[in-house]
C-alpha cells in the first residue's frame, strides 16, 4: 500500500543503534570494507529521512556524520580505489593501512609528529 512511504509511518529499521555502532566501530578500527561503508551510509540516511520528516533536529546529527565519514582519508582512499574496481589493490591498501596502524601504536607521539610530516611533505 502507498501509505507505508508515508513519513508518519516511516520508521527506523530494527535494532537501527546497534548496526550503526556496529559498522562505526569496524571502520573507525581499520576493519572495513566497501560494503560496510556503504551500509553505514545507507542507515545514515535513513536517519536522516527519517528525522528530517518528523522535524527532529537529529537529522542534523547524521547529515555530519555522514559528511565526517566520507571525509576520513583512509576512507576517501578507499572509496577512489573501489570505484577503479581494483579490489587487489584495495585488499594490499588494507594491509598497508593495518601494518601502518600498528607500527603508528608503536612509536612515541613525538616520531609520529615526524611521520605525519614526513608524510605530508611526500604528498606534496
Amino acid at each position: 500500500s502507498s501509505s507505508s512511504s508515508t513519513p508518519a509511518t516511516r520508521k527506523l529499521p530494527d535494532n537501527f543503534a546497534q548496526r550503526v555502532l556496529d559498522l562505526e566501530l569496524e571502520i573507525d578500527s581499520g576493519d572495513f570494507t566497501t560494503d560496510k561503508i556503504d551500509s553505514l551510509m545507507s542507515l545514515y540516511s535513513q536517519a536522516v529521512e527519517y528525522y528530517s520528516s518528523i522535524s527532529d533536529a537529529k537529522y542534523m546529527y547524521f547529515t555530519e556524520r555522514i559528511q565526517n565519514t566520507l571525509l576520513k582519508p583512509h576512507i576517501m582512499q578507499m572509496m577512489k580505489e573501489s570505484n577503479s574496481g581494483d579490489a587487489l589493490k584495495r585488499e594490499e591498501f588494507r594491509k598497508q593501512a593495518r601494518q601502518k596502524r600498528e607500527k603508528e601504536q608503536e612509536l612515541s607521539h613525538k616520531d609520529l609528529m615526524e611521520l605525519k610530516q614526513k608524510e605530508h611533505d611526500e604528498r606534496k
